[in-house]
């Protein structure tokens, strides 16, 4: 999927989000395991505007790698955006619950700002 994701990083930097969500879409049917593609294609659903759709690949990322606090800090942050404080603090707790090893290196002060 490595030649996909590429591509879709290009076509965001140009901020042709229509082609990169293609590719994006092209390296999720290679490889519908990898995280990393929900985790791109993410970003650039958030670099597009489109929160809710950015939401639910962050989402599918922490499914299918539940120790990637970006995934975890993504959705959070969408979350906050979106006004559901409440549920941006559950879900980043659930995920240091998960993942105590973030808990010393800074990654808890994200949830002291919820």
């Amino acid at each position: 999927p490595e030649a996909f994701v590429g591509l879709g990083a290009v076509f965001a930097a140009q901020k042709k989000f229509t082609q990169a969500l293609e590719a994006y879409q092209q390296a999720e049917q290679v490889a519908p395991q990898d995280p990393r593609v929900n985790m791109e294609r993410g970003k650039c659903y958030v670099r597009s505007g489109q929160l809710p759709e950015a939401l639910e690949d962050y989402r599918k990322a922490i499914l299918k790698d539940p120790a990637n606090e970006d995934a975890w800090q993504g959705a959070t942050e969408i979350l906050q955006k979106s006004g559901r404080q409440n549920e941006a603090a559950d879900l980043w707790s659930e995920g240091v619950r998960k993942n105590p090893q973030w808990l010393g290196k800074g990654s808890d002060d994200h949830s002291r700002s919820l």
